[in-house]
């Protein structure tokens, strides 16, 4: 298969981690070199029973072709080397965009994570954390296609977690008013991770159906009944 040709592909499963399976079985890729994401969580059957998971996936093609052209090589992971470079970058960042804040590497086994804290951080936190989401954006697409990538995280001072936190809350909160209005509600655009978090909270409901909706890096979740 020729890799400039791949295009993405719907893979649907009861879970996330299987619907990925079969994505990495379909490109024969891991799931280092794979890019997905959840887009909907329904259930099937007579009596609703079954929920089922579908992502979007297409292989990490500039991974792919390294690998074509070279030796068999090791399983990517987030190398010493990699993790200075990110942290180094992004405290030249940081520091051009001449703002008083340092970035210090986390313990994260998923992803290499970054807090970055000081008295400038007020403005990296307004306007719910644009300015923390642009320079995660922006630190993942400078470094995506490197053969140790691994996906980066921004946090600080615990923001993420909190937010993972507002976000379950969020759509538990959303899923019972689509239930007893009768009618589907479409959330403001989120970020892929963010989206995860929304579609993972709900798969579980048999009565709801998530579906993610728009183009780009940012897109809406439409929280509708089943």
């Amino acid at each position: 298969m020729d890799i400039e040709e791949i295009e993405e592909k719907e893979f649907t499963a009861p879970t996330v981690e299987e619907a990925v399976n079969k994505a990495c079985d379909y490109f024969n890729v891991t799931d280092r070199r794979l890019k997905y994401e959840v887009i909907k969580s329904t259930t099937r059957g007579i009596l609703k029973s079954k929920k089922m998971v579908t992502i979007i996936a297409q292989p990490n093609q500039q991974n792919e072709q390294a690998k074509a052209v070279s030796e068999p090589v090791q399983e990517p992971a987030a190398s010493e080397e990699f993790g200075q470079f990110v942290l180094d970058e992004t405290n030249a960042l940081l520091k051009l965009m001449g703002m008083n804040l340092k970035a210090e590497a986390l313990k994260d086994e998923e992803r290499f994570a970054i807090n970055i804290s000081g008295p400038d951080r007020m403005y990296l936190m307004s306007n719910d954390a644009d300015g923390l989401d642009a320079l995660q954006y922006l630190m993942n697409r400078m470094v995506m296609n490197r053969p140790d990538y691994k996906k980066i995280l921004l946090d600080s001072n615990g923001y993420r977690s909190q937010k993972e936190q507002d976000l379950v809350y969020l759509a538990q909160d959303l899923a019972r008013k689509v239930k007893n209005q009768r009618k589907p509600y479409t959330l403001d655009p989120l970020n892929s991770y963010e989206r995860r978090i929304v579609h993972m909270t709900l798969a579980d409901d048999k009565e709801i159906i998530t579906t993610s909706v728009g183009d780009g890096e940012f897109k809406r979740i439409t929280i509708s009944l089943n």
